[in-house]
């Protein structure tokens, strides 16, 4: 995203992660933009594992599905989403 306009949101705010769209894009650019996003937040220690995270907010099917088995692998219980 370097310094672009983020086209997608995510934060995590306790054991959910809070998601939803930022600047208007296609679908393809929204998933690139969500997974660098989850990879980071993986990195840096934001998601470190544990047993569940929910997944809640706005998202496209293709970016909520890619949102859910990016974020679940850290974690031994897995991933909730909820649209």
């Amino acid at each position: 995203m370097k310094g672009d306009k983020k086209t997608y949101n995510i934060n995590l705010d306790g054991t959910t992660l809070k998601i939803g769209f930022g600047s208007p894009a296609q679908n393809n650019q929204i998933v690139k933009d969500a997974e660098t996003r989850l990879n980071e937040m993986i990195a840096s220690g934001v998601l470190k594992g544990g047993e569940v995270i929910r997944v809640n907010g706005p998202a496209s099917l293709p970016s909520g599905n890619d949102a859910g088995p990016q974020a679940g692998p850290p974690l031994s219980g897995g991933c909730m989403l909820r649209h």
